[in-house]
């Protein structure tokens, strides 16, 4: 009976999926009749009403439907930070090897301050306590500014690479470094300590830092300043410079440089600065070794109140050897500066004898009380001194020449104004005398001056609070110029060169001659000396020239001679040598030049610069020489063309 049940039930099973497909296929067939006979406005798709048909069309229609640009980005961004994440975590420990920077231990050992000067020796420990080695390591030490070279602290030390190479992993290593620290006491310094290195199977490059502070304990240098805590307008007044070494070793390559109020003017300074008015190269200096300088000075106007001097002392700065790269030490010396009692100031004239050997001058004195009370007796003087005056020359409007001191004065005896000198009153003195000839000059004397010591003193009451006397003083100094002088003389016979044509010269005939030209100088070196001169147009230049290495040139075009003589030295032609050069020349005289004593050259000048002055100097009053000969054998003969 089972089996007939479960027969059956197979069979109805059968029967009904059959009859189910002939209903299908029954409206499929109804629904192609009613769509051949429909608009074709309406979907065919509405008769389809299986859900199973409707989820897969679906599907299908959500499958072709293209991927966006910004979804495609998205995910490959995705991706990559993931792979980036995993690959920097690989590589810092999450992937196993156990590296970080921070297990890179940096342990620096010294001194926390120091001397000058002194060798200073640092130890450095690397400990790696990380679990993979360190490899390609290198140390780099990066010094402060004034940090020298332990075994030559001439020369800077800025920073210093060392290759170490592997550290192994929980293992350590041991780096010393030498080192002289230079600056000032107090000043704080800083050594930075890197580490360069890598891992295996990785090309990145890792750093470690680490930073050590030492004092600066004491100064290489002792430094300072003895002078006037105050003083007036046109006081000379004098200041003392002592600097001494407190370093272990020898100090190298010093220097010291000044700042100057502006008012301030140096007169004179020993030793003399090595560049302008204000360095000093003092070299090296050992151990304990002392340096002074010795200088003077004024401010030459009348502002008032406090004046700061600034010395500072180091070592020169590297292609830079006027300023100081690593400073030691400085001091200021600051002065009061106070109106002064009486003002006194002086002008000059200088004025050119006419022999141009000489100067006349002539002085004023100008004097003018700021006082605000009353003084009396006054006197006013001025000594003269320097190899420059000719005191049997010496004139006064008013005064009084004491030649036993080489004085001028003014008083109450010559002069009824300097009895009382009431507030605000004020006088011009006046007088007037030559130099000394330049030329005697040159054979005893070099750098010539003239130099005036001005003063003036007048009592105050009793019942003031002025001084007993009150003062006002001037120095001044004249520099006076040298004299040059050039003598061209026409050879033929004489001279270094064979000369040639028929003397006196003939119309169209060629005779050579040669130029001597010879330099005389007085008192004072010239520097960047030349001679200049012009040919006339009948006259041309032969190669011939002498000295041989005489520095002489001629330009075809302009028809210009030129010798750059370079330095003449005080003296030339009086206590040295001439400075002298030889020219050979030629000439070809026309038919118009006949019965004419022909010019060889025009407008001869020599310029240069006075070394003492620092003026320039341009001389044209020179003799132009001709065709009449300075030979001994020429005598008196004519020397004009002929034919």
């Amino acid at each position: 009976m089972m089996m007939n049940q479960s027969s059956d039930s197979k069979i109805d099973r059968l029967r009904r999926r059959l009859d189910s497909q002939n209903q299908s296929e029954s409206r499929n067939n109804s629904s192609k009749q009613l769509s051949s006979k429909a608009d074709d406005s309406i979907p065919t798709g509405w008769d389809h009403d299986d859900e199973d048909f409707d989820n897969e069309s679906t599907k299908d229609t959500q499958r072709k439907k293209p991927m966006s640009f910004l979804n495609k980005l998205l995910i490959f961004a995705s991706i990559f930070f993931i792979a980036a994440f995993s690959f920097a975590a690989y590589n810092i420990g999450i992937g196993g090897n156990g590296i970080t920077p921070d297990n890179v231990l940096i342990e620096i050992n010294g001194p926390s301050n120091v001397s000058v000067g002194d060798t200073v020796t640092f130890n450095i420990e690397i400990r790696n306590k990380n679990k993979v080695d360190l490899q390609h390591s290198e140390i780099v030490v990066v010094y402060p500014s004034g940090t020298r070279e332990a075994e030559n602290t001439g020369k800077s030390l800025r920073q210093t690479r060392e290759t170490v190479g592997v550290i192994p992993a929980n293992g350590n290593a041991l780096y010393n470094v030498d080192a002289s620290l230079f600056g000032e006491r107090g000043d704080e310094k800083q050594i930075q300590v890197q580490l360069e290195y890598r891992i295996q199977d990785s090309n990145a490059i890792f750093l470690a830092t680490e930073e050590f502070d030492i004092e600066i304990s004491e100064s290489p240098v002792s430094f300072t300043i003895s002078g006037p805590s105050e003083t007036t307008t046109n006081e000379p007044f004098g200041t003392t410079l002592t600097i001494e070494s407190n370093a272990a070793k020898t100090l190298k390559n010093i220097i010291l440089v000044a700042d100057y109020p502006l008012s301030f003017t140096p007169n004179d300074i020993n030793p003399s600065p090595d560049y302008r008015d204000y360095v000093w190269f003092l070299g090296d200096i050992s151990p304990g070794e002392e340096r002074e300088i010795e200088l003077s000075g004024e401010f030459n106007n009348s502002s008032s109140g406090e004046q700061t001097f600034r010395y500072e002392v180091g070592t020169a700065r590297e292609n830079e050897n006027t300023e100081i790269g690593t400073l030691f030490a400085s001091q200021d010396l600051v002065m009061s500066l106070r109106e002064a009692f009486i003002d006194v100031s002086l002008d000059l004239d200088n004025i050119q004898s006419r022999n141009e050997d000489e100067f006349d001058i002539s002085g004023r004195i100008n004097w003018k009380s700021n006082l605000d009370s009353v003084v009396r007796g006054a006197e006013l003087s001025v000594t003269f001194s320097g190899e420059g005056v000719d005191l049997d020359s010496l004139e006064t409007q008013d005064g009084l020449f004491r030649s036993s001191e080489n004085t001028l004065i003014w008083n109450s005896r010559t002069n009824d104004e300097f009895s009382t000198i009431n507030p605000g009153d004020s006088g011009t003195q006046r007088f007037w005398f030559n130099t000394n000839n330049s030329s005697s000059l040159a054979n005893t004397t070099e750098n010539p001056t003239v130099d005036f010591d001005i003063r003036m003193e007048a009592q105050s009451s009793e019942s003031s609070s002025l001084p007993p006397f009150v003062t006002s003083s001037l120095q001044r100094t004249i520099k006076l110029p040298t004299v040059v002088d050039a003598d061209i003389q026409t050879l033929h016979e004489d001279g270094p060169f064979n000369n040639s044509g028929p003397v006196p010269p003939q119309v169209g005939e060629t005779t050579t001659y040669t130029l001597h030209i010879s330099i005389q100088n007085t008192t004072n070196d010239i520097e960047e000396a030349s001679f200049q001169a012009a040919l006339p147009a009948y006259v041309e230049i032969r190669s011939n020239t002498s000295p041989a290495d005489a520095d002489i040139n001629y330009n075809d075009i302009s028809g210009r001679l030129s010798w750059d003589i370079g330095s003449i030295p005080a003296g030339a032609g009086f206590t040295q040598p001439v400075k002298e050069a030889f020219v050979q020349i030629e000439l070809i005289p026309s038919s118009s030049h006949r019965g004419l004593e022909l010019p060889l050259l025009a407008d001869p000048s020599i310029s240069g610069v006075d070394s003492f002055t620092g003026e320039m100097i341009q001389m044209r009053s020179i003799k132009i020489p001709t065709i009449h000969r300075a030979d001994d054998s020429a005598g008196y003969e004519s020397d004009k063309v002929e034919g």
